[in-house]
């Protein structure tokens, strides 16, 4: 769980500057695009584990922990679509 957990971590600076590098992204837009991001990324975090997840697993611990491993390989393959805005950093 602690490697996991470690992961999952590491992804989120990742995924949260990621819209820092979109081309075409001004800077005088950046904060609103991030206020943006971030609620739209917290909002997730509460309604999706309180209104889908807990009342599919109930009192089953793990499959609510199977469900959150599911989030965690999504979160990981959304992550994959990161390379494409990271390659323009370099050319920049």
């Amino acid at each position: 769980m602690f490697v996991g957990a470690l992961c999952c971590g590491a992804l989120v600076p990742v995924s949260m500057s990621a819209m820092v590098y979109i081309p075409g992204m001004k800077p005088e837009y950046m904060g609103a695009a991030g206020g943006y991001a971030n609620t739209m990324r917290f909002l997730a975090a509460f309604v999706i584990p309180s209104y889908i997840i807990a009342p599919i697993a109930g009192t089953n611990f793990n499959v609510f922990m199977a469900f959150a491993a599911a989030a965690v390989v999504l979160f990981g393959v959304f992550t994959l679509g990161l390379p494409e805005v990271f390659a323009n950093q370099q050319n920049n």
